[in-house]
């Protein structure tokens, strides 16, 4: 699942309709995981959302292969996500913790790996389009 976040409150609300995916759209895929791209400014998730987050991904299982997220921007706020996204990788109890990239491209070779589905240039592609659409 690719997920394009351009901003907003970062209320546990937009997880819930994350989380709602997972289990009932993606509820029979063998192999899930969740590619998400944040735009500089883009507010640090609130704890809720972590502890959902974490939450749902346990209760995947071994059918969460990657939580991938892309920082489109720099500074003190991609360190401040970059921590809080570590947090949220030690709260999985799996082998598989959260990565971060500083470029779509690089996400979407891991994404495709990880899932098995060898097309990095078409995730990659989504993510650019979704992108475009949200920025206009």
């Amino acid at each position: 699942m690719i997920w394009v976040d351009n901003g907003g409150d970062g209320d546990s609300g937009k997880f819930d309709r994350v989380a709602d995916i997972f289990r009932r759209q993606l509820g029979n895929d063998p192999a899930v995981g969740l590619m998400l791209v944040m735009f500089e400014g883009t507010p640090m998730p609130d704890s809720a959302s972590r502890e959902k987050a974490a939450a749902l991904f346990n209760e995947l299982g071994e059918r969460f292969k990657c939580l991938d997220v892309v920082l489109l921007g720099g500074g003190f706020w991609a360190s401040a996500l970059r921590s809080a996204i570590t947090g949220l990788g030690l709260m999985l109890r799996r082998q598989r913790t959260a990565r971060v990239y500083t470029s779509i491209e690089s996400a979407a070779e891991d994404a495709a790996e990880l899932l098995g589905t060898g097309n990095a240039a078409e995730i990659a592609a989504a993510c650019e389009d979704l992108s475009t659409r949200l920025t206009g």
